[in-house]
């Protein structure tokens, strides 16, 4: 078990993905140089030295608490948006473009169950997800031709998962399970109309390949009312005393605060470039974000796993995503199911 530093004791082990978007919380954490050790890496990763006690802590995918029995969050920190980020986004192709106008009313009628489900006021999280599950297959579906397939090109974080979600609520169940079925063929010759999901850094860098995107976590902020949460701090639940836990909370909040007022102060040495070599404008990635994650966020968090959990084909035991359930929303102030 890694723990914290005192006399000869190591210091801890902390993990941060290179993703742009955690880019002001990396240069932080980078002061604190001689009470810990960063190590920066893909979220897979992360989430394999946490699991093998490697790392103390780590900012991953939420999904990981419903695929670990033993990971559980750490503090009241990660990575959230309020709105369109252009961070994860369908891309949109020639065969797609009209398709924000042909959605709109489904978009408008979601929007409705979900204030109907009370997500942000009283309910409870289970009971919400229930009735917004039972409502959902009353409503019109979109008029199309042919429902076009999504295309996920990095299938490990939140992002590919919400991805699922909307597109499961945009188009119900049967054109769900018809786009797993053509999606796990890997020679399935389709040739009908996609929608590509792109994410984090490859977002940005592709962003100038499509006519036309549709930003997700807008579209999750439009439907639900609550931002979408894509990385939490999390350890291992036998890991009681959290040593680099001051450290990680006086990082994001000062990244928090800087990055809002003057982005310009974690601006990298060579900014990076999109596939039209403009550069890409990282003020505007986190003017939208947020390190902190108070009620709202987390209690969108819970309800994004109570609606990934019937997806997941890694999904802990029921009764005990359940217990993890109540014990987080007791722990947030958040009414249990």
């Amino acid at each position: 078990m890694i723990r914290g530093s005192s006399n000869n004791i190591s210091p801890p082990i902390i993990g941060c993905p290179n993703d742009w978007s955690l880019h002001p919380l990396r240069r932080e954490l980078k002061k604190f140089t001689g009470s810990h050790t960063l190590k920066m890496t893909d979220g897979k990763c992360l989430q394999n030295l946490l699991s093998s006690h490697e790392i103390e802590a780590a900012a991953c995918s939420p999904l990981h608490l419903l695929r670990h029995p033993n990971f559980e969050l750490a503090l009241p920190l990660g990575l959230s948006c309020h709105g369109s980020d252009l961070s994860c986004y369908f891309g949109l192709k020639d065969d797609c473009l009209d398709l924000p106008e042909i959605l709109a009313d489904r978009i408008q009628s979601l929007s409705e169950v979900f204030h109907s489900s009370k997500i942000k006021t009283s309910a409870t999280i289970k009971s919400a997800a229930e009735f917004v599950g039972k409502a959902c297959k009353d409503l019109a579906l979109p008029k199309l031709k042919e429902t076009p397939k999504l295309r996920i090109f990095q299938g490990e974080g939140a992002e590919s998962t919400l991805a699922k979600i909307l597109y499961l609520l945009l188009w119900g169940e049967h054109a769900y399970e018809t786009n797993e079925i053509i999606s796990s063929q890997l020679h399935c010759s389709y040739h009908g109309p996609t929608i590509d999901l792109l994410s984090k850094n490859s977002a940005l860098q592709h962003r100038c390949q499509y006519r036309r995107i549709i930003d997700l976590s807008e579209l999750w902020f439009r439907i639900t009312g609550l931002p979408f949460v894509s990385m939490v701090w999390q350890k291992i639940k036998s890991q009681h005393h959290l040593a680099s836990k001051s450290l990680i909370a006086s990082a994001a909040e000062k990244a928090h605060a800087r990055m809002k007022i003057e982005p310009s102060a974690y601006y990298p040495d060579i900014i990076p470039l999109a596939d039209n070599l403009e550069e890409i404008k990282l003020s505007q990635l986190w003017k939208k974000q947020s390190y902190k994650l108070g009620t709202a966020e987390i209690k969108s968090m819970l309800f994004f796993l109570q609606l990934a959990a019937p997806l997941e084909k890694k999904l802990l035991h029921p009764e005990i995503f359940t217990i993890k359930m109540i014990r987080w929303q007791e722990k947030m102030s958040i009414s249990g199911p």
